[in-house]
């Protein structure tokens, strides 16, 4: 060991690395550093405790989306994650914020589609056809949280206008509340 290394260091296990956008952040590993793509875990959070503020210093209630792991050279690991924090939401000057929930990307390359007749025929959506990796994080509206101004609700008629903001909620948490039936459904769940 050099006589200039930090005392007691043997090995680096791996680097942590925040990024804005893990989506281009994987890019660039893969394709300018020559990185190899290893696995993703996630989504990290807690909802009731405060492990985020102690072990990471961000709001209690941010979200890890996903982390994505890379080998480099064949030793150096990176872990690279990207935040979803609470105070996007309510500084974002959103006109609309609606729930969404996590969709695996990979489905959206083919789909099977109601045809002219009675036949269905198969849909592929090229811009997908990609490495499971090397997709764009793709989600769908759940349906539990919709909140407009009502004067931007006025001007487009629903929720999706331009000034969109979001907050990812897990599929197992989040019911969708259109119906009669889904009221009184989520009455009996909370009332238990």
């Amino acid at each position: 060991m050099s006589a200039n290394g930090l005392p007691g260091l043997r090995r680096l296990d791996h680097i942590g690395i925040t990024v804005p956008d893990l989506h281009e952040a994987t890019k660039f590993f893969i394709d300018i550093l020559g990185c190899e793509y290893m696995y993703s875990l996630g989504p990290f959070r807690d909802d009731a405790g405060d492990w985020m503020r102690v072990h990471l210093n961000v709001d209690p209630r941010t979200v890890m989306h996903q982390l994505h792991f890379f080998r480099c050279g064949g030793q150096a690991i990176f872990e690279v994650f990207e935040y979803g924090a609470v105070d996007q939401y309510s500084s974002g000057g959103y006109d609309f914020l609606v729930s969404v929930t996590p969709v695996d990307p990979h489905y959206f390359h083919w789909a099977v589609v109601p045809g002219e007749d009675s036949h269905w025929k198969m849909f592929f959506g090229t811009q997908y056809l990609k490495e499971r990796t090397l997709l764009p994080p793709v989600y769908r509206p759940n349906g539990a949280i919709k909140i407009a101004k009502l004067s931007a609700l006025a001007t487009t008629g629903h929720f999706f206008g331009d000034s969109l903001g979001v907050v990812e909620i897990p599929e197992e948490r989040s019911v969708h509340v259109a119906l009669e039936f889904d009221l009184k459904l989520c009455e009996t769940i909370v009332s238990r």
